[in-house]
């Protein structure tokens, strides 16, 4: 098992996980944050991440396809959920090659941990980089109005499947869209859910120990030893669950937990790819382009603020 010194980033962070452990039910955000950055950084750079968070051409497709991105929109970039940046290192890259290098990029994640880490790949960029502590699914933010030149547009990246995280995706697009500005794009990549899907073939690539560790690092935060947990992982109509089964009892941050009792400590919601479209629509976007890979496994939406 993980051999990371188990800690919560922040106080706030752990008084909220606490509420969450009292209920059984962990959101997926706080294994992304303090020592669960540290495991998701080693997630990020496995196999099984990279085939969840796809390639890059069908969101290179989304973004410049025939009613695609302009010249010009991409000099300011705000990404929400950048994982370890190496994704983004590549869209930048992208960018670069087509003479659309962004100018200044502003960085906003839920862990303060993750964005020193996002840092590492992207000093290499010619670019004015911020970044900024942002929870997405508790309301609009600030931080993009405080930065932003007012005058120029804004492109926002929400990559890699970070929308499938949440626990209300709907609300997170609609905090986005209300914390831009109308006319601004925001790029979504998704993993979709195909119509035949096949549920090993879905779960494959998270069952290993790699994501096992990142999933219940949060768990080992707060006190619960990784000997009493089992992970259980199975497909459930269009979520990918995760539950903790504790094999003991155990009392960790004063709650007590009988052997038996389960934790949902991952849940990542699959799309379907005409669904997904209309979620966004239902948050305020208007769509602009959508494009998938070629094995309808991966999805990626251009969309503008109304």
């Amino acid at each position: 098992m993980s051999d990371v010194r188990s800690y919560f980033e922040s106080e706030h962070h752990r008084e909220e996980f606490r509420k969450h452990l009292a209920r059984r039910t962990v959101p997926v955000k706080f294994a992304f944050a303090g020592s669960g950055a540290l495991t998701y950084e080693a997630l990020a750079n496995s196999d099984g991440y990279q085939e969840v968070v796809g390639e890059l051409d069908f969101e290179l497709d989304a973004l410049f396809g025939q009613t695609g991105l302009g010249q010009g929109s991409a000099d300011q970039v705000c990404e929400v959920g950048p994982g370890n940046g190496l994704h983004t290192a590549a869209l930048l890259a992208a960018l670069t090659a087509r003479g659309l290098a962004p100018s200044r990029y502003l960085c906003l994640d839920f862990s303060q941990d993750l964005l020193t880490i996002v840092n590492r790949p992207l000093a290499k960029f010619p670019m004015e980089f911020r970044s900024d502590v942002w929870d997405f699914e508790s309301g609009a933010t600030g931080s993009i109005a405080r930065w932003r030149r007012k005058d120029e547009p804004v492109l926002g990246l929400m990559l890699g499947h970070t929308i499938g995280n949440p626990v209300d995706p709907l609300s997170v697009l609609r905090n986005m869209r209300d914390s831009l500005n109308p006319g601004d794009l925001i790029l979504i990549s998704v993993a979709l859910l195909p119509e035949r899907a096949d549920e090993a073939r879905i779960l494959s690539p998270y069952r290993n120990e790699t994501f096992t560790n990142a999933a219940i690092e949060p768990l080992r935060a707060a006190g619960i030893p990784s000997e009493l947990i089992r992970f259980d992982l199975c497909l459930r109509d269009v979520d990918v669950i995760g539950d903790a089964i504790i094999t003991g009892n155990v009392t960790a941050m004063g709650i007590d937990i009988a052997a038996g009792e389960r934790i949902r400590c991952f849940k990542s919601r699959r799309f379907r790819g005409a669904e997904f479209g209309r979620l966004v629509e239902a948050a305020g976007w208007t769509v602009t382009r959508q494009a998938q890979d070629g094995t309808a496994e991966h999805g990626a939406i251009l969309a503008s603020a109304a």
